[in-house]
């Protein structure tokens, strides 16, 4: 019975540090974080930039502009409003106490936002 519940406690333990460890995560990667999603932001304009200076040539030239880059530069500025307005949220929430919960919140959605604005960045550079 020992030679069984050995190898099961350490499996609970092991998933049980993992699960807790990615939440801490969050709290303690708080800062750097938020300043990931500010410098992606950034990467984000600046490819949207270059691809609506894109589309500005081909339109004065006359050319066909494809469906999918009239999707994506639109997607892209609802990423960057939407990015825009959570960091002046965050900026205005944390005037005040320190708030573990918020923080907890705002991190973890601010890793997504930079994952979802790498994978932008990427589609740009097709």
């Amino acid at each position: 019975m020992e030679i069984i519940a050995t190898p099961v406690a350490e499996i609970v333990a092991e998933n049980l540090f993992a699960r807790i460890g990615r939440h801490v995560d969050y709290l303690w990667n708080y800062h750097n974080n938020i300043l990931e999603l500010t410098q992606q932001i950034e990467k984000l304009r600046d490819g949207r930039v270059w691809v609506q200076l894109s589309v500005d040539e081909a339109n004065r030239q006359g050319d066909e502009i494809f469906p999918d880059v009239e999707k994506w530069l639109s997607r892209t500025e609802e990423m960057i409003k939407e990015t825009d307005k959570f960091i002046a949220d965050e900026r205005e929430a944390n005037r005040g106490c320190f708030h573990l919960k918020l923080q907890y919140q705002q991190s973890k959605k601010a890793k997504k936002q930079a994952g979802d604005m790498v994978t932008k960045i990427q589609e740009a550079d097709k």
